[in-house]
């Protein structure tokens, strides 16, 4: 994920934010999970400090779509969003508030969905579908 240089990582897993928060410094990575704090991704909430930041996942699914929103406002260049989620997140609710909300505000979510067991070679599978489809878009 990081060699294809996205604008921004979004994710809802704990285990890639552990993963991104070693691999680059650079790339704003928002993490939504329960409890960063306690997880060690940031050192509060008030001031997560660093490239990430993020919300607690106890906000409910409406909120979903109003993210994808302050990203815009935030990174007002925003252009493309690698969002790496479960493929059962992709086809709820708060999935499909998302991606409408992607689509309104002209940001490219994307990210090969996440399968069961979310382990290693999951992540790397994921992870390496993504390259090289963001590379076939580079060199068509």
């Amino acid at each position: 994920m990081v060699r294809s240089n996205p604008d921004l990582i979004f994710t809802d897993q704990l285990a890639p934010v552990l993963a991104l928060k070693a691999a680059t410094t650079t790339i704003p990575i928002v993490a939504y999970i329960n409890d960063p704090v306690a997880a060690g991704i940031v050192p509060s909430l008030a001031r997560p400090g660093g490239n990430i930041t993020g919300v607690s996942s106890n906000a409910g699914p409406e909120i979903s779509g109003k993210y994808v929103q302050l990203l815009r406002e935030a990174v007002p260049g925003l252009s493309s969003v690698g969002l790496l989620a479960t493929r059962a997140m992709w086809q709820t609710a708060e999935g499909a508030l998302m991606l409408e909300a992607a689509r309104q505000v002209q940001i490219s979510l994307t990210g090969p969905p996440l399968d069961y067991p979310l382990d290693e070679a999951e992540f790397r599978r994921a992870l390496l579908r993504r390259w090289r489809r963001r590379e076939l878009k580079r060199s068509s």
